[in-house]
């Protein structure tokens, strides 16, 4: 258990108190339900899961990087990590039975993270467990960026090629060379319709609904990974910061939080 001072030097567990107290002088942002954190700060090495929560997957979720290029990109909040769309990547060496949460037969999820698109051209893979929409045997989660059409997220069910989720958003999602943009994914299989929903800078938002197809509770097929899909090809060329995964959807006034008006703001 957890333990955080409060502002009058006492003492109480976040589980009874409710928020994560950041000492980032922003809106106190309740972690429960936080899986994995990647703030992208580090100079070098991995880049570590920061999630405090008593939910976090912890160093599993850790990333060991390949070749991509530390403290880029001048986010709204922090440093970012650049990855080249060549051979960079970040993968997370952890259990593969660690993100089922996400396409479970119980699904409920939020992806967040800040992301600047590296390259005019780049239609690749940015995040996600599974290889692309209709992969056919594979199980976990995919999310794309494809910069000069629209970007995708598939939930992926490991039967034929028959997904259990595609969400294709309007082009008025895409990202682009000049800015920063903060994406939120939130999913939840209970719904009987608009299961996916996504929103950029707090502002535009879309939904999905789920198909027919069961989810499954089996492990994905593959890690975790950033920036390169799960065939070692794919590469993304894109700027990341601030990502944060929780096995639970994030209320409005969270999601305003973490925006904070584009400047954005740290969970811790």
């Amino acid at each position: 258990m957890k333990i955080h001072g409060t502002a009058q030097g006492g003492a109480e567990s976040k589980k009874d108190f409710g928020v994560a107290f950041s000492g980032n002088g922003g809106t106190d942002i309740d972690d429960s339900g936080l899986k994995a954190y990647w703030k992208f700060n580090e100079a070098s090495g991995d880049i570590l899961n920061s999630s405090e929560s008593d939910d976090s997957l912890g160093a599993t979720a850790d990333l060991t990087v390949t070749g991509a290029s530390y403290q880029q990109g001048s986010p709204p909040v922090g440093n970012g990590m650049l990855f080249d769309g060549v051979n960079d990547s970040a993968v997370d060496g952890g259990d593969l039975s660690s993100y089922n949460f996400m396409h479970n037969t119980s699904a409920e999820f939020t992806l967040c993270y800040w992301l600047k698109n590296g390259a005019t051209n780049q239609t690749d893979y940015l995040i996600g467990n599974s290889r692309y929409y209709g992969a056919g045997t594979d199980i976990g989660n995919s999310f794309r960026y494809q910069a000069t059409e629209a970007i995708d997220a598939s939930i992926e069910r490991g039967v034929d090629d028959a997904v259990v989720l595609r969400a294709r958003p309007t082009d008025n999602y895409i990202p682009d060379t000049e800015n920063w943009y903060f994406y939120v994914w939130t999913y939840d299989q209970s719904l009987s319709s608009d299961n996916m929903v996504i929103t950029r800078n707090n502002a535009n938002s879309e939904s999905f609904t789920k198909t027919a197809n069961a989810p499954t509770d089996s492990n994905s097929t593959f890690a975790w990974r950033v920036a390169v899909g799960q065939d070692d090809a794919k590469f993304g060329h894109f700027y990341i910061s601030e990502c944060s995964l929780w096995n639970r959807v994030l209320t409005d006034d969270e999601i305003t939080a973490l925006y904070n008006d584009g400047s954005g703001q740290a969970i811790y």
